[in-house]
């Protein structure tokens, strides 16, 4: 016999791919590491230029294991004082890196209305920059070369 319950079911369900932001392990590890985290960053910024310490920190672990939860964790402890931007670089795999990180960064502080007016942006392997309005779409050019076979 079906239960109620049973019968409202559907299927195939599927989990969502997207960091919650909350700490469901027993003992609350993710939620302990975000706010280690957000602790050395905060008191590093306290300290006289000479002696701080680079802010780059590297979560390692395997696909589901928690990372972007804990930066969204991060995010959440950070986000009055400090300006946070995700990339995904499995999504961009096929994409050169270093050009799709900057395009994306940078369309995101105009979109967030913290980069504005005019620039001039340099392309490697190109004679003059692009003047931008960055009021706008920024547009990086680089010059086609095509391909040899």
């Amino acid at each position: 016999m079906e239960t109620k319950l049973q019968s409202k079911q559907q299927y195939p369900r599927f989990i969502q791919n997207k960091p919650c932001g909350i700490d469901k392990f027993d003992g609350g590890s993710q939620e302990r590491l975000a706010k280690t985290i957000a602790r050395h960053f905060c008191q590093n910024d306290s300290l006289d230029e000479e002696c701080t310490l680079p802010r780059i920190i590297g979560i390692e672990g395997i696909w589901g294991s928690g990372k972007s939860n804990v930066v969204k964790m991060l995010e959440r402890e950070l986000s009055d004082d400090y300006y946070f931007f995700e990339y995904d670089a499995w999504g961009h795999q096929e994409d050169l890196q270093r050009r799709s990180i900057l395009e994306l960064l940078t369309s995101k502080l105009i979109d967030d209305g913290i980069l504005s007016g005019n620039a001039t942006i340099k392309v490697k392997g190109t004679t003059n920059g692009t003047t931008t309005d960055l009021d706008g779409h920024v547009e990086v050019r680089k010059p086609y070369h095509g391909l040899k076979s």
